[in-house]
C-alpha cells in the first residue's frame, strides 16, 4: 500500500500523459482478472468505484439515451438495495418511468414461487427493463435469475442486474445467467 500511495503521490506531482498509462495497465489487468472470475469477456467488464455508481450509470444510460422515458415500465423486487433502486425511483419522479415492484415474501419462498410472482406481473404489464438483485441483500435469497432473465428477455425486456452479492458466494457465470 505504501508503494502504490508513493506511485500515486509522484505521479500526480508531475501529471503527464506517459504516467497514466501505468495506470491504464493496471485497471486492464483487473479488468482480465475479473472477467475470468465472473465469467465474462474482458469487454464486458466496467470498473466503477462501486455498485451504485455502476448501476446508476446504467439507468442515467437507459433513460438518456431515450429508450426509457414517460410511461415506460422497470420492474424490481421489494427487496433491492437502495443504491440499485434509487436511480428508478429517480426516473420516477422526474421523467415519468412508471416503477413496478414484485413483492417478494422475506420467508419461505422457493426459486419457483418468485419465478411465479414475475410471471404473474408480465401476464398483465409491459416492462422495459426488469431491475434485480442476483442475491438479496436483505435475505441472502439467490433469485432465479436464468428463468427471470429468460422470461424478461421474452418479453423484449431488457435486465439490469444488481450482482454485488453473488461473487464469492456463488460461482458466477455472467453468460449463464441469461442477463
Amino acid at each position: 500500500v505504501e508503494a502504490l500511495v508513493k506511485e500515486a503521490t509522484s505521479i500526480e506531482s508531475n501529471p503527464n500523459i506517459a504516467a497514466y498509462d501505468y495506470w491504464r495497465l493496471g485497471a486492464e489487468l483487473v479488468r482480465e482478472k475479473a472477467a475470468t472470475f465472473l465469467g465474462c469477456d474482458r469487454d464486458e467488464v466496467v470498473l466503477t468505484p462501486s455498485t451504485t455508481v455502476g448501476l446508476n450509470t446504467v439507468g442515467e444510460g437507459l433513460v438518456g439515451s431515450g429508450f426509457m422515458g414517460k410511461g415506460d415500465a422497470v420492474l424490481v423486487t421489494n427487496q433491492e438495495h437502495y443504491g440499485a433502486l434509487n436511480t428508478w425511483k429517480y426516473h420516477a419522479n422526474t421523467t415519468g418511468v412508471v416503477l413496478d415492484v414484485v413483492d417478494v415474501p422475506i420467508e419461505n419462498v422457493t426459486a419457483d414461487d418468485v419465478l411465479a410472482l414475475f410471471e404473474a406481473k408480465f401476464a398483465s404489464h409491459a416492462y422495459k427493463v426488469v431491475a434485480i438483485s442476483h442475491v438479496l441483500t436483505t435475505t441472502g435469497l439467490k433469485l432465479p435469475l436464468k428463468e427471470i432473465s429468460a422470461l424478461a428477455h421474452a418479453h423484449g425486456a431488457v435486465v439490469v442486474v444488481d450482482g454485488a452479492q453473488a461473487p464469492g458466494g456463488l460461482h458466477v457465470d455472467f453468460h449463464d445467467t441469461g442477463a
